[in-house]
């Protein structure tokens, strides 16, 4: 497609979709493409999203040769696809971060490049602060009753996401709920009401909250709101 569009002047422009902008193995992503790869390449247009793998604010991203962006930049139709100054400033700081090589400052690369043990360490703890805050009785070591409700670490994938390597996946040990009287969706509907809303996911029935999306300062959220949820018959 390169070699057509030289011969042809037509600019050539690729869409990659997520703008992963690091080594794709270091965060599982091992047959995404980037931006830079591409580039190099020789594609003379490339677009990609600031948010997604980048971790930046949303909006769209197009880079490549300096003659074609001033070629859009004159169209009339960039006064109305342009962004604020808002989010320019939040790609701004996105990317010196970048330039800084200071990854785990980006959450999105940070949570992805957990591994299954310090996840598993997570939800061990996570679990055992549930515990103590209530009478309890352990099953066993992965497993606790805390009132009506049942705390399990299970053993399943993260999804990257539905834009960005969709069929990336990463091993994940979520903390699993069963209530004693609500349903798996009535558990799920009553964490999304909660003052700070739980987002989690369904799988055979049980209610999973993956550790690898919040972040340790958010786990005294889910710790108070589990431990509610504990008495709620």
């Amino acid at each position: 497609m390169i070699e057509l569009s030289n011969r042809t002047n037509i600019p050539l422009i690729e869409d990659l979709g997520s703008g992963c902008l690091v080594d794709p193995e270091s965060i599982g992503a091992v047959d995404e493409p980037t931006a830079r790869d591409s580039i190099k390449a020789g594609v003379p247009i490339v677009t990609f999203s600031g948010d997604k793998l980048m971790g930046g604010p949303q909006c769209g991203i197009i880079a490549g040769r300096k003659d074609l962006i001033e070629r859009l930049r004159r169209s009339p139709l960039m006064r109305a696809f342009r962004v604020d100054k808002l989010t320019y400033a939040a790609l701004e700081a996105t990317l010196i971060i970048y330039r800084e090589r200071r990854y785990n400052h980006i959450p999105v690369l940070k949570m992805l490049k957990q591994d299954g043990e310090e996840l598993l360490n997570r939800a061990c703890s996570l679990i055992a602060k549930v515990d103590s805050t209530r009478q309890t009785s352990q099953i066993s070591s992965t497993r606790r009753q805390v009132g009506a409700l049942t705390l399990t670490i299970g053993q399943s994938n993260s999804v990257t996401g539905g834009g960005s390597a969709p069929e990336n996946e990463l091993p994940a040990w979520p903390v699993e709920l069963e209530h004693r009287t609500k349903s798996a969706n009535q558990v799920e509907a009553w964490l999304r009401r909660q003052a700070t809303p739980i987002i989690s996911r369904i799988e055979n029935d049980r209610v999973l909250i993956d550790l690898r999306a919040v972040t340790p300062e958010e786990e005294p959220i889910i710790i108070l709101a589990l431990s509610s949820l504990a008495t709620d018959r």
